[in-house]
């Protein structure tokens, strides 16, 4: 686990250099790679949630990186309904299981994961088919990741761990800044 920081680091530093018009993406790589130093210590309660608070950060920069590469244009008050939508969904589903312990960050990330997925499907609608499903493989890993962290943190730890964690979100992030690289540049 010591080691995915200094990949996504790796992974930014390529980002910044790749796509020096698109400054989001290498910023929302280094904002995870904060997220990720914080859940170094995920048994800290404290630090769980500042890593949270740092993907979720990255997530929103990656749903308006798809945005700002489709090849329309979406105006920016559609950005702040879309993102309180997402929060109103998540503080009902939040009251609806009557405030259960870090339900409300688990349909907040949900909630980022539905709509970096749904922006991905645009992409594909928009003809960056390949850029789309990286983006999606991308996030699909990234979720997975992330269930099997809040069940080894909250509920019951499991042999392996940091194994099964890792392989899914380190090539999860790969998909999903390639997807990101390529879909700005237009290549895929």
């Amino acid at each position: 686990m010591i080691s995915k920081p200094f990949l996504l680091a790796f992974l930014g530093t390529a980002m910044a250099f790749q796509v020096p018009n698109h400054p989001l993406i290498p910023i929302a790589c280094f904002l995870a790679m904060i997220g990720d130093i914080f859940l170094l210590f995920n048994k800290k309660i404290l630090f769980f949630y500042l890593g949270a608070s740092f993907f979720a950060s990255s997530h929103i920069l990656n749903i308006i990186t798809q945005g700002l590469s489709l090849s329309y244009d979406i105006p920016m008050y559609a950005y702040f309904f879309l993102f309180g939508g997402a929060l109103i969904v998540a503080l009902l589903l939040y009251f609806i299981t009557k405030m259960a312990p870090n339900s409300l960050m688990t349909y907040s990330f949900s909630t980022c994961h539905l709509l970096n997925i749904g922006f991905s499907f645009m992409l594909m609608i928009d003809h960056k088919i390949y850029s789309g499903l990286m983006i999606l493989v991308g996030y699909l890993l990234c979720a997975t990741s992330d269930v099997l962290l809040e069940k080894v943190t909250f509920k019951n730890d499991m042999k392996r761990r940091d194994f099964y964690i890792m392989g899914t979100y380190l090539p999860g992030q790969a998909f999903t800044y390639l997807g990101l690289l390529f879909a700005t540049l237009s290549l895929f």
